[in-house]
């Protein structure tokens, strides 16, 4: 199995590349990255696409493909999801904070298993324990703290998301969840050898 850090660094790298080249394109940027109150409103991106649709059929013999785009890009945009699901990412947070906390204090299974993985990629100067306690004790304070801010005192908007944004979302808490501990891994595994020479 791959090392699992060597993994959630190329995510979180690779998540970051891709957000900075696509806001790079305005119309990428005005379509897809922004959201909530930095949206351009539905009916405006429409005139937008409609006059872009004029001048390429105007411009382009391959209009057709042109035009087959834009409905294409047009689809995925129309899948959207209320601003409200923003509350799942916190949850997602907390419930994953609280799962690597007990598989923390038990050993368990799933720890270990990544663990094994990680731990002949370990450097040896890894997290120390209280690293690691804290560590996870800010990130899950974050989870709480959005998460009761979402729950209490945000009031609900109209306003939406792209579909792509929420799985972005969930994606990166749950590897949040794992990057908080995952360079002390070599605390939890030991193998026969180095239990016996202690």
């Amino acid at each position: 199995m791959p090392d699992p850090a060597l993994i959630l660094q190329a995510f979180f790298i690779l998540s970051a590349s891709t957000v900075i080249l696509l806001n790079s394109f305005p119309a990428v940027r005005t379509r897809y990255i922004a959201y909530g109150s930095r949206a351009i409103p539905v009916k405006s991106r429409d005139k937008l696409s409609s006059h872009h649709e004029t001048d390429t059929s105007s411009e382009k013999p391959d209009a057709s493909t042109s035009k087959t785009l834009i409905w294409l890009l047009e689809r995925l945009d129309a899948i959207q999801v209320p601003h409200r699901w923003f509350r799942h990412f916190y949850i997602i947070s907390v419930f994953s904070s609280l799962f690597w906390g007990v598989q923390i204090l038990a050993k368990g299974s799933v720890l270990q298993s990544l663990c094994q993985s990680a731990a002949s990629n370990v450097q040896s100067k890894g997290m120390t324990v209280d690293q690691v306690v804290l560590t996870w004790s800010l990130v899950t304070a974050q989870g709480v703290r959005r998460l009761l801010e979402t729950s209490f005192l945000v009031t609900s908007s109209g306003s939406k998301m792209w579909f792509v944004h929420w799985l972005l979302g969930i994606a990166f808490y749950l590897a949040l969840g794992v990057s908080c501990w995952i360079e002390g891994a070599g605390m939890w595994h030991h193998t026969p050898t180095q239990v016996e020479k202690r």
